[in-house]
């Protein structure tokens, strides 16, 4: 591959996108793309064609380093700056698992959702509260919305999505806490992911019964 396209097209991508990769995966992205499309690919549909191979491949088969400073990744800090990460694992903890794998599979409940969740003969409502698994391509950590954030779902954001952090977040017991101020969506997804941490999966296992998120499941998650 040539050495000064390949520089181009890292400056494009760190320039334009805000994103970084390694020498190594952008000479065999371009060399695909070239075996696929040919070497007479205009650079413009080059360029974005390695954006979206890296939406979709694994950050921690493309990330040069860690996003997040060692010094940073303490109990009760905040840390400030613009970061790419990607989502491995989304799970809403602020409802019953077994309610939420129902849902996911397109099956009635036995007794409504309130029902499920009811204390000292009160009824409540759950109210979504998501943990996110997350990893800059070098360290893994995880991150809760503690205010709502429109942004994230199961069906809109797969494992694998790439995220822009943003902003000033605070780090209290080891969680990143974010709001929808701090996130930017990029998209993407990795298959692998997408297999292994799929919602009904996850739900099940929390569950201890992985039997159940195969139940059924035309679906897939």
């Amino acid at each position: 591959v040539n050495t000064c396209l390949m520089n181009s097209c890292k400056r494009w991508l760190e320039q334009v996108k805000g994103v970084s990769v390694t020498t190594q995966w952008l000479e065999a992205c371009i060399g695909w793309i070239h075996d696929e499309e040919g070497r007479g690919i205009p650079q413009a549909r080059l360029q974005e064609m390695v954006y979206q191979q890296w939406l979709h491949t694994d950050l921690r088969d493309t990330a040069p380093r860690g996003c997040i400073p060692q010094q940073q990744q303490q109990q009760g800090c905040s840390i400030s700056g613009k970061f790419v990460v990607q989502m491995d694992l989304l799970i809403d903890v602020g409802a019953p698992a077994y309610a939420q794998l129902q849902k996911a599979k397109g099956k009635e409940l036995d007794c409504p959702e309130e029902e499920i969740n009811t204390q000292g003969g009160q009824q409540h409502k759950p109210t979504r509260l998501l943990l996110l698994s997350l990893t800059d391509g070098h360290e893994e950590f995880q991150a809760m919305e503690y205010k709502p954030i429109s942004q994230l779902s199961h069906a809109q954001t797969p494992p694998g999505t790439k995220l822009v952090l943003v902003g000033t977040m605070v780090r209290r017991l080891g969680m990143l806490l974010l709001s929808g101020a701090n996130m930017q969506v990029l998209g993407g997804q990795v298959d692998r992911l997408v297999e292994s941490n799929r919602q009904t999966k996850i739900l099940a296992r929390a569950l201890n019964n992985e039997g159940l998120a195969e139940e059924n499941d035309d679906r897939g998650g």
